[in-house]
């Protein structure tokens, strides 16, 4: 399945969605805190 993200594009408009802004940190901030809370640590 390929999801193409569309609803959020309107959104965030010229930006990279992993910069998003969602609660005043980006999308990418809460990639990195999921990680480190499973361990991973390298990325």
């Amino acid at each position: 399945m390929i999801i193409l993200g569309k609803r959020l594009r309107e959104v965030v408009r010229g930006i990279l969605k992993s910069m998003a802004v969602i609660n005043n940190k980006s999308f990418l901030h809460y990639l990195i805190d999921f990680w480190i809370n499973k361990g991973i640590f390298c990325i």
